[in-house]
C-alpha cells in the first residue's frame, strides 16, 4: 500500500496512489512530479523507483529550462 496519507486527497485514486502522466507529474500539476511505488508502477522495486527518480528529475530540468 501506497504511503500517501500527506498527499492531498484530490491528487489520490480510490487506492491511495497518485496518478501521473509519462513525464511522471501529478495529473493536473505541472511542477509537481511522482515516483516509485506512489505511483502504483507494474512491477514495483527499489530499482524501478531510482529509475523513476532519475526521469523525474530530467523531467524538472527541461520544464525549467524551457
Amino acid at each position: 500500500l501506497p504511503n500517501s496519507e500527506i498527499y492531498p486527497s484530490s491528487w489520490l485514486d480510490t487506492e491511495g496512489y497518485v496518478p501521473c502522466d509519462a513525464d511522471l507529474r501529478v495529473k493536473g500539476e505541472e511542477r509537481v512530479f511522482v515516483v516509485g511505488d506512489l505511483r502504483n508502477p507494474p512491477a514495483p522495486s527499489v530499482a524501478a523507483s531510482c529509475g523513476d527518480g532519475a526521469n523525474a528529475a530530467k523531467a524538472a530540468v527541461e520544464l525549467l529550462e524551457g
